[in-house]
């Protein structure tokens, strides 16, 4: 009987060796694919996002040849910055809007938010988009203002205001080789999302921390479509008029964030790009964040969101189930046939277990 025992324990450990040996390659190899496959994601929303960037580039760049480097525009500035009274300034104001406006409605169609003259000192000349409120000084609210009067050097980047954000593009304005000031063209972190929804099918949202509004003013902003993200409870989303609720909260969605919530959180406290997976019944999400940075001290502000359900990872893990149950079956199978066929060789020849 001590014999037996022991032949049952080899082929045990065999079969436990044998299968630990799969098993280990198999999660390894499955792990592998599945990272693959997030970094993919990523790459991929990473691509689209400095897409859309390159896109604004373009607009900002035209719109610079066609209008911030109009004579007509510039000699209004010049006059402006040399005025002397508040009357010459507001009829030189109007001037400036009347010539700015009709091509400032055409860019709205493609994202842009913000039309802002500023002059050299960082007081407001002209808000195209809110043309009455003006001269208000930005240089404690607006480092992008504040930088380029200083270096009188371009700038872009994403900056957050007290209510609202955006994804800024600050030009130096010359006339006749003196300095006027500066100019804004910004574009709304929706038309990012709008963007990559329309070109690539994508389904993107923007998350915003909420520690960077002064205290809760965003609540109060009914202008401001902020509502709180299903992903982090530090962060707001920011919904577009393309998008409804039901769609940013889907029961899917609710799913795959309620069961991936203390990942998200551990992982955006590195301030880096990540995905993570969640695996269901039939559905396989994955999930991806690309940090944006703010334009002052590149602190992680923000993030793009992308969903997709994920039928290559998907794949993956079914393999890897059927192989491994696969191997388990069958290595339990041949340490059965092994057993008995050693068990009847022995007694076949007279040897007692």
């Amino acid at each position: 009987m001590k014999s037996l025992g022991s032949l049952k324990f080899i082929i045990l450990a065999l079969f436990v060796a044998l299968y630990m040996s799969i098993y280990t390659y198999t999660s390894h190899n499955k792990d592998e694919r599945i990272e693959f496959l997030l970094n993919q994601q990523i790459n991929t929303l990473s691509n689209n996002y400095k897409v859309a960037l390159s896109r604004f580039d373009t607009i900002t760049e035209l719109t610079g040849r066609n209008l911030f480097n109009n004579p007509l525009v510039l000699n209004i500035l010049y006059q402006a910055k040399h005025a002397k009274n508040e009357q010459e300034l507001a009829r030189l104001r109007e001037n400036l809007y009347e010539v700015v406006n009709p091509e400032f409605k055409s860019l709205q169609a493609l994202g842009v938010n913000i039309m802002l003259f500023a002059f050299e000192n960082n007081k407001t000349f002209l808000r195209v988009h809110k043309p009455k409120k003006f001269d208000d000084n930005l240089s404690k609210v607006r480092y992008s203002f504040t930088y380029v009067n200083a270096n009188k050097k371009a700038i872009s980047g994403f900056e957050e205001g007290k209510i609202s954000h955006a994804f800024r593009n600050i030009t130096p304005l010359f006339y006749k080789q003196e300095y006027l000031g500066s100019v804004d063209l910004s574009f709304s972190s929706e038309s990012i999302q709008d963007n990559m929804k329309s070109l690539h099918n994508i389904d993107t949202h923007f998350i915003l921390n909420k520690h960077i509004f002064d205290s809760n003013v965003w609540k109060s902003q009914k202008k401001v479509n902020y509502i709180q993200s299903i992903e982090h409870n530090d962060f707001l989303f920011s919904l577009t008029p393309a998008q409804n609720i039901g769609m940013v909260f889907s029961q899917e969605k609710l799913d795959v964030t309620r069961a991936l919530k203390p990942e998200i959180a551990e992982n955006i406290k590195n301030e880096n790009a990540f995905a993570l997976y969640f695996n269901k019944d039939d559905i396989t999400y994955s999930i991806a964040f690309v940090p944006i940075k703010d334009l002052k001290n590149s602190k992680t502000v923000a993030y793009l969101v992308s969903y997709n359900k994920n039928l290559y990872l998907k794949n993956v893990i079914n393999e890897y189930n059927f192989v491994n149950i696969l191997s388990f079956l069958i290595l339990l199978l041949l340490a059965f046939l092994s057993y008995i066929n050693i068990k009847q060789n022995c007694i076949r020849h007279g040897i007692h277990l």
